[in-house]
């Protein structure tokens, strides 16, 4: 099976990218996880989602590359003793720092830690062919695999994303795209490597049950999504950090599915853009003002402005992009996949919490907030090299508790 690949990807895979996209999607799962079901399991899942066990290949009847099923080992798979309830944190860390191999695939991975009782399931995607929500969808049915040896899914073969773009739009693309043909622009030298802002790390952050309703709440009693509070909660702190630049920006991608024809539903792809929004942060001013902004930012964003992301014309292009891969123009990328509207329980597996898409971080100004709502909980993974990430964690959460009380709900 081939997947082929657009001019605006293909150069970036055949160089080689100066960094790697490898991303985690985390599941404690209640019951130790056999190392004798994984196997079979994972191969069927490659079979049911066939663009996670891809490599790059030259396309058999035509100019360009394609991703190919042919020819891909088998998915990796790792066991781990389990110590602790953070060993997974440390493992995550790892996994995001190693980059997949496009000549061989496949573009998964997956570890286990385990002991008598409890697994941490540790799923390690590439970012190029999938993103965070299909990563949930993958995980869901991986757990259902573990949980009936004998069910054999039907392939869910993912559409393209030019496929499934309208004609107008999609003419659009390839005109915005046109004016910026040419050769990525590589990374510069050193850019990639350990700054004076310290190593990677991943801060697992828990709301529980109750903060959580009461966020929920506060955010619905105002019209406006637990995003934009996100936004806001996390926008201040940089701004009281350097008060001369009350103006923030946050990264914030975004699912395309519901603007797709037909809609990609469950299909295992890569189906997002990226949005850029401004934040006034100015002393003073209430989180929730912030917080409306942020709402009004995400509401009104257009199907150009989503359609023509560099992104997206990646995946569009007839031609290179001469963007640059790595642009980190904003202080924090909140990935937030929202509540993860899937089963806790399969067969003799529970699902306890979900962390991710926890993604890599290599430049010293590069942060992302991961966020995932599963069990009534939220919880999320901060990375970054900041070496006041904790501050900026602490300082957002206590922010958060400040919009999340009745009082504030009720407050100008």
């Amino acid at each position: 099976m081939e997947f082929r690949l657009s001019g605006g990807q293909s150069p970036l895979l055949i160089s080689g990218l100066p960094f790697p996209l490898s991303f985690t999607v985390c599941a404690r799962v209640r019951g130790p996880l056999a190392p004798e079901s994984l196997p079979g399991a994972l191969d069927r899942l490659r079979r049911r989602h066939p663009l996670i066990a891809v490599r790059i290949a030259p396309v058999k009847n035509g100019p360009g590359a394609c991703f190919t099923t042919e020819d891909v080992p088998s998915i990796p798979l790792r066991f781990l003793e389990r110590t602790s309830d953070e060993d997974w944190v440390r493992e995550v860390e790892r996994e995001i720092s190693l980059p997949f191999d496009y000549r061989t695939g496949p573009l998964l991975r997956c570890i286990v830690l385990r002991d008598a009782e409890v697994s941490d399931l540790i799923v390690v995607f590439d970012h190029l062919p999938v993103d965070g929500r299909a990563a949930v969808f993958a995980l869901r049915d991986l757990m259902a695999l573990l949980a009936d040896p004998d069910w054999r899914p039907e392939p869910l073969v993912p559409p393209m994303m030019l496929e499934l773009i309208p004609p107008a739009m999609r003419a659009r693309i390839l005109e915005t795209a046109a004016r910026f043909s040419g050769t990525p622009q590589a990374a510069a030298p050193g850019q990639l490597e350990d700054s004076p802002a310290g190593p990677m790390r991943a801060l697992p952050i828990e709301w529980n049950e109750a903060e959580t309703a009461a966020l929920v709440a506060a955010c619905r009693a105002r019209r406006l999504t637990v995003q934009s509070a996100l936004c806001a909660a996390f926008a201040i702190p940089f701004a009281e950090r350097e008060p001369d630049a009350p103006v923030r920006f946050l990264e914030c991608p975004v699912d395309l599915r519901s603007r797709l024809a037909p809609p990609p539903r469950e299909a295992v792809g890569n189906y997002i853009s990226l949005a850029v929004i401004r934040l006034e942060c100015t002393p003073g001013r209430g989180p929730w003002e912030a917080a409306r902004q942020a709402g009004r930012a995400l509401a009104s964003l257009t199907d150009e402005q989503l359609f023509t992301d560099p992104l997206v014309m990646m995946a569009v292009a007839e031609h290179p992009i001469s963007r640059p891969p790595v642009d980190v123009r904003y202080d924090l990328s909140i990935s937030n996949v929202g509540r993860v509207d899937i089963p806790e329980t399969y067969g003799p597996y529970r699902i306890e919490s979900i962390y991710g898409p926890t993604m890599g971080v290599f430049l010293a100004g590069h942060r992302i907030l991961a966020v995932a709502t599963f069990g009534g909980r939220m919880r999320a993974t901060f990375t970054s090299r900041d070496p006041d990430a904790g501050g900026i964690v602490f300082r957002a959460r206590d922010i958060i508790a400040r919009l999340s009380k009745p009082q504030e709900r009720t407050a100008a």
